[in-house]
Parts: structure tokens; C-alpha cells; sequence
């Protein structure tokens, strides 16, 4: 039990080395760190405590990747329309 200790207290710590990178790549607009960022607090790996942030933070990130596919699909439709405007 001795060593799970001293194993879990190792990677704590190195998850709390690592979040103030995460969180300035995740405000500078980086998706991947949002991403990690997120996923990592609501699994707890920066402490229980902030798993609901972790949570709001995914939440963000699902609404701005379904916003980004609507627009996408958007946009997609008005080059398809274009076209067939075009050969017709």
C-alpha cells in the first residue's frame, strides 16, 4: 500500500506541473489542450474538487464542436447550391 501511495502522490504532482501549460495553451485556443484539459479535471487528476469545472469546460467544448460542424455543414450546402445553380 506503501508504494500505491508514494505512486499516486508522483503523478498528482506531476499533473499539477502540468496544468498551468495546459491551461494557457487552452486559453490561447488551443483545441487539444482544451480537450486534455478538460478531461483531466473531470476525471479528477487535479483533484476532486475540480471535476465540475472539468465537466462545464467539456460542455463548452462538445457545444463549440457541434456550433463548428453546423457552420461547417452551412457552408457546405451554399458551395453545393452554387454548383448546381452553376451547371443548370
Amino acid at each position: 500500500e506503501l508504494a500505491f501511495a508514494f505512486r499516486l502522490a508522483r503523478q498528482l504532482k506531476a499533473h499539477r506541473e502540468v496544468k498551468p501549460l495546459l491551461e494557457t495553451a487552452a486559453e490561447r485556443g488551443h483545441p487539444w489542450a482544451q480537450l486534455l484539459l478538460a478531461r483531466s479535471m473531470m476525471r479528477g487528476k487535479f483533484g476532486v474538487r475540480e471535476i465540475p469545472r472539468g465537466m462545464k469546460l467539456m460542455r463548452e467544448q462538445v457545444a463549440n464542436c457541434v456550433a463548428e460542424l453546423n457552420a461547417r455543414d452551412k457552408s457546405d450546402h451554399a458551395v453545393l447550391a452554387e454548383t448546381e445553380t452553376k451547371a443548370a
